[in-house]
């Protein structure tokens, strides 16, 4: 019983005297398989990478392909009825590994499955688990070749970390011929699929849009194209996944999707990423620091009028932080021909510090003039013979305030400073969060 060497001898039909052949004698079910002692084991223990036979030969000539010796592997395999050959693209983005808007680059970590059918193999012993049904052979096999691009047509950096081919069992076996002399289970290529796994990292440019910095949203572009034409090969998305980390440095990965299309010809599948601005630092680090700044600023309209020393003084120190501020923020991020939304902040603030420092001096020069006015009155005046009050203090503007009938000019422009200044900010204000609002997109 089992696997053995025959000599036939007297076979009329061979010219030889002696005829050696293989065969195999056995007991064995239909589902079981013969070892070539004669002893029998399940078929799905055959090439199981266990030893099940007390001879080892379930584990003997294991290849999971056959191939063909009119097989091309150069050519992808095309149908009887001239259809390009279909192949799905799962994208599997497991990591984003830098998103830089300094070098306008973003890098990442996917795995790309590719899945199609070919009709011209024959595949043995598969598996339902797919890492026992691995190619070895995989380079005589045909294989989807695709180059990447950018959202502009450049070509990206790709770097391969590795790949493997290996075949989905979709079908059932073949049934059984008693030609053949192993009860191995074989499978049509047309009804079980092959799929082969890619693991690369990405370096693609990204054309970032910071108008709206930094409370807007980046959108980057790579596409999948195939080097064959459409009429060879017709990539299909099926999807992606992005399993990393979502929360970036600086950038949250809101939204990953995939689009197939055509052009020039070629197939391809583009990937769209879609990255929101994680704004709350900036908030503590620009919004409200340049707020406290442009607050201190206008308070210095409350200091005593003829104070001008400390209240030009703190006028100035805070301009020169702000101006600081606004210089170290943009060393941080691109600079661009277009004022982002940011440096509008920084200009509305710089600007309302310096108008109000401005007015400082003008009110100051105002008050200066009123009092060398009141002092040349006074010097060209007649002593009367009698005895009258003395006159106040001209410098006094408490007493200007009550016993004058109408204010001095300096006294009413710090007035309507102190009223004019909040009213203007808090507009500018509204009107920039609705304009960040109404905007904030891709």
């Amino acid at each position: 019983m089992g696997f053995r060497e025959w000599i036939v001898e007297g076979d009329k039909c061979s010219v030889h005297q002696a005829t050696k052949v293989n065969l195999v004698f056995t007991a064995c079910q239909e589902d079981e398989y013969t070892c070539n002692d004669g002893s029998c084991v399940h078929i799905d223990k055959r090439c199981n990478l266990l030893a099940d036979c007390s001879d080892l030969s379930d584990e003997l000539n294991c290849t999971t392909t056959k191939i063909p010796q009119t097989y091309i592997g150069e050519l992808p395999p095309h149908f009887a009825d001239g259809f390009p050959v279909p192949v799905t693209v799962l994208v599997n983005i497991t990591s984003v590994r830098e998103f830089s808007l300094l070098d306008l680059r973003i890098s990442f970590d996917m795995i790309l499955v590719f899945t199609w059918r070919d009709w011209r193999l024959t595949f043995a012993h598969l598996k339902d688990d797919l890492d026992m049904n691995r190619v070895r052979d995989d380079a005589r096999v045909w294989k989807p070749e695709v180059f990447l691009e950018d959202g502009s047509g450049s070509r990206v950096d790709v770097e391969v970390r590795g790949g493997q081919t290996s075949v989905q069992r979709a079908a059932p076996p073949i049934p059984d011929d008693i030609a053949r002399l192993k009860e191995d289970e074989l499978f049509k290529g047309s009804e079980n699929d092959l799929q082969e796994i890619r693991t690369l990292t990405v370096k693609s440019a990204c054309q970032f849009d910071l108008a709206m910095y930094p409370f807007d949203v980046q959108a980057c572009q790579v596409l999948i194209r195939s080097t064959l034409a459409a009429r060879s090969i017709a990539l299909q998305s099926q999807g992606v996944n992005f399993l990393g980390g979502r929360r970036l440095l600086e950038y949250y990965v809101h939204e990953v999707r995939t689009e197939g299309g055509e052009r020039e010809g070629r197939t391809h599948i583009t990937i769209f990423l879609t990255f929101y601005n994680l704004y709350k630092y900036y908030i503590c680090g620009t919004y409200v620091p340049t707020t406290l700044l442009v607050t201190i600023t206008y308070f210095t309209f409350y200091f005593n009028l003829e104070d001008f020393t400390n209240r030009i003084m703190v006028s100035l120190t805070a301009l020169m932080v702000m101006a600081a501020l606004f210089l170290q923020t943009n060393q941080a991020i691109p600079r661009t021909a277009y004022l982002k939304l940011v440096d509008i902040w920084f200009v509305f603030c710089i600007v309302t510090n310096f108008t109000i420092v401005l007015l400082l001096v003008i009110i100051d020069w105002l008050r200066e003039n009123r009092h060398r006015e009141k002092e040349n009155h006074l010097n060209m005046k007649k002593v009367a013979p009698v005895k009258m009050m003395p006159f106040p203090n001209v410098k006094n503007d408490a007493f200007l305030e009550k016993k004058e009938p109408i204010l001095s000019f300096y006294f009413r422009l710090n007035t309507w400073c102190r009223i004019l200044f909040p009213v203007g900010f808090i507009c500018f204000v509204l009107s920039y969060l609705v304009y960040t609002l109404t905007n904030r997109k891709a």
